[in-house]
């Protein structure tokens, strides 16, 4: 499952903290759309599909996991409601089915019939996995015991929705794609949105000598991005202009784990005692609040980020050859970061000082 942030309906915030640490509290606000605040940390939405399990999402533990589940899933006639798909009692399995989950814990009583409503958004409470889950009988259904599991889950919170949300019609949408296999639906949606039609050609998909079966996904701020691929990124040809590191000076690249965002951008060439630097160094930033550093605030800001208001600098003063691009993580001088999205955005025209580590 493909994990997007809500846009409107709630305030979803990144995994992280500026300390890296989970959230020991929280508070719920009057009049929220969701009843959590800011102090919650959200992960999600996903659309539901009775064929997936849920993420285990290791590092979020004691935060909130949101799902969305169609109103056509909501009723005892669904298969894995049936079949007892569900481990636990209180706190379940991560794949456990989260429909069975709803109806065992009375958090949302089934019926024969779906309910009068576009479906509803479930909230999950991440914790840590137990060393033993009991099976019990409750409203029906029977659930099943297990031994150790990584990582739990237990509902929180059911919302009914109406109808629905942007996210859900995004998470749709991109479920139809993948399923029909047309990952080139609108590919020029991951062009910036402030750039002008002279502007954007500069960085459309032609220019930035894509392949024809890059595959299209979604960051963590919820926008068209590609998915990582080693490819698209190890320099092709004796061309300057299809090596990466060529494009770094016209551009960022962002590349995102599951849960996180780095900042890869070139840093101006350092005084050395010669003289200027012969070759261009680098930086590399773990973007602070991803979920909200979409492209109408990156128009607001400094591109690169400044650090340390909207990033953590990891490593500065890289020669290119410290960065090396593997098939599913990127190793910057020793250290390897998960990847599997990346985008491009265009460096600001108004530059200012980037802070350096001493």
């Amino acid at each position: 499952m493909d994990i997007v942030e809500e846009e409107g309906n709630i305030d979803v915030i990144d995994s992280f903290s500026d300390s890296d640490e989970p959230p020991t509290k929280r508070r719920r606000t009057e009049g929220g759309a969701n009843g959590y605040s800011e102090e919650d940390k959200i992960v999600g939405p996903i659309l539901y599909d009775p064929a997936e399990s849920l993420p285990e999402i290791l590092s979020s533990v004691n935060t909130l996991l949101e799902v969305h589940v169609l109103a056509k899933y909501l009723t005892l006639k669904n298969p894995k409601v049936k079949s007892n798909a569900i481990w636990g009692s209180g706190q379940y399995t991560t794949d456990s089915d989260v429909v069975a989950m709803l109806q065992h814990s009375g958090q949302w009583p089934l019926h024969e019939k779906p309910p009068d409503l576009f479906g509803v958004r479930v909230f999950f409470r991440i914790s840590d996995g137990l060393n033993e889950y009991k099976g019990r009988t409750m409203n029906g259904v029977s659930s099943q015991a297990w031994s150790w599991h990584a990582v739990s889950f237990s509902v929180e919170r059911v919302l009914p929705m109406t109808s629905p949300t942007p996210a859900t019609l995004r998470l749709q949408r991109k479920k139809e794609l993948s399923n029909s296999g047309d990952f080139t639906h609108k590919a020029e949606a991951v062009l910036p949105t402030s750039q002008s039609p002279v502007e954007a050609r500069k960085f459309s998909l032609v220019h930035m000598s894509l392949f024809p079966n890059t595959v299209l996904m979604y960051n963590l701020s919820n926008e068209p991005c590609f998915g990582y691929d080693q490819s698209l990124l190890c320099d092709r040809g004796s061309e300057p202009e299809k090596w990466t590191s060529y494009k770094l000076k016209q551009v960022v690249l962002y590349i995102e784990s599951l849960t996180e965002r780095y900042e890869l951008a070139r840093e101006s060439r350092l005084p050395s005692r010669e003289g200027s630097s012969k070759f261009d160094l680098y930086r590399w930033v773990k973007v602070k609040r991803p979920y909200h550093l979409d492209r109408l605030a990156l128009e607001k800001t400094q591109v690169p980020l400044d650090v340390p208001s909207h990033g953590t600098l990891l490593h500065s003063h890289l020669d290119w050859n410290q960065i090396v691009w593997g098939p599913d993580s990127v190793t910057v001088d020793g250290t390897e970061y998960k990847a599997s999205r990346i985008f491009w955005y265009p460096r600001s025209t108004l530059s200012r000082p980037q802070q350096q580590s001493s």
